[in-house]
């Protein structure tokens, strides 16, 4: 499966344990949670066999890349399930996922003109000045009070300093909350790119949302509540929680699929040289995952 660390960074972290913590490369995300999906299996096949119905089992490789090329069959499976169960991480107190906030990727391209700064400035047109001026506008679109943010974070133009940049790009990481603040914050970013401050330049907008937003939906709700009365039997507290971090839950929540998220163990450090997962959530949250897998086979109404 697919971590977000280079070719050849495994021989310089190597796995190892220290106490009840075991370290390694994308061992949170998302190792521990295939580890899990294999032993749930493992005890259906063994316990419940003839009460579970068809499990569709699907490992993406591309989710860190923003499941570029998995997407549409993500969502074609998920358009004939009666639920999907992601199997991300949970939150560090054990809470399951019910939200997370859609991502948008953009690229701002700006074409001016180049001259010399020292005897022909005006006959230049600055593209980073003029990418500066649509910038800091996009920025200005964060909303912390309805949780759309705007982050400009990279941002490359120029060849020298006494020259006028004829070429500057920025790239641009948004977060929303609904598919209505997606379709706005698209709008007002195209808005503002098409807008001239400087006479000469012109502008290209490259990119869009690229997950949806999974929103706080009655079915997704109506899944973590059968997981935590499961939980409760198991002795487990479990809670609901709403993240800033996209995964394929997104899409197959904004088909209106049943889903719910972060069923996997427990851990943190994530895309870290850190990253861990406490061994002894495994066993529970596996209970949790078989325990839920077979309930809701029983529930025929689930999609209703």
């Amino acid at each position: 499966m697919d971590t977000v660390f280079q070719d050849g960074t495994v021989q310089k972290r190597p796995f190892g344990i220290e106490d009840d913590k075991a370290f390694g490369l994308g061992i949170i995300d998302m190792k521990a949670d295939i580890t899990s999906i294999y032993f749930a299996l493992k005890v259906i096949d063994i316990l419940y066999k003839d009460d579970v119905k068809t499990i569709q089992i699907l490992f993406n490789s591309d989710e860190e890349i923003s499941s570029v090329y998995s997407r549409e069959l993500i969502e074609n499976i998920s358009k004939d399930s009666d639920c999907v169960l992601v199997l991300e991480a949970c939150r560090q107190n054990g809470d399951v996922v019910t939200s997370r906030k859609g991502i948008g990727k953009y690229k701002i391209r700006v074409k001016g003109k180049s001259s010399r700064a020292g005897g022909n400035l005006k006959k230049g047109a600055n593209s980073i000045i003029e990418l500066c001026h649509k910038l800091i506008q996009i920025s200005n679109l964060t909303n912390y009070e309805t949780g759309t943010t705007v982050n400009v974070g990279l941002i490359k133009g120029g060849s020298a300093s006494n020259t006028v940049p004829a070429y500057s790009d920025a790239v641009i990481d948004v977060r929303i909350c609904t598919l209505e603040q997606a379709q706005k914050i698209d709008e007002n970013i195209r808005k503002i790119a098409n807008e001239v401050y400087i006479k000469g330049t012109s502008t290209i907008v490259e990119g869009g949302i690229k997950r949806p937003p999974m929103e706080r939906k009655e079915e997704n709700v109506k899944l973590y509540k059968i997981a935590k009365k499961i939980g409760e039997e198991l002795g487990m507290s479990i809670g609901e929680a709403s993240t800033g971090g996209g995964s394929d839950a997104n899409f197959t929540s904004a088909l209106s699929i049943p889903t719910l998220d972060g069923l996997g163990p427990t851990g943190g450090g994530v895309h870290t040289e850190d990253e861990y997962i406490n061994l002894n959530s495994i066993i529970p949250r596996t209970a949790l995952l078989t325990k839920l897998i077979k309930i809701l086979s029983e529930n025929q109404n689930i999609k209703k």
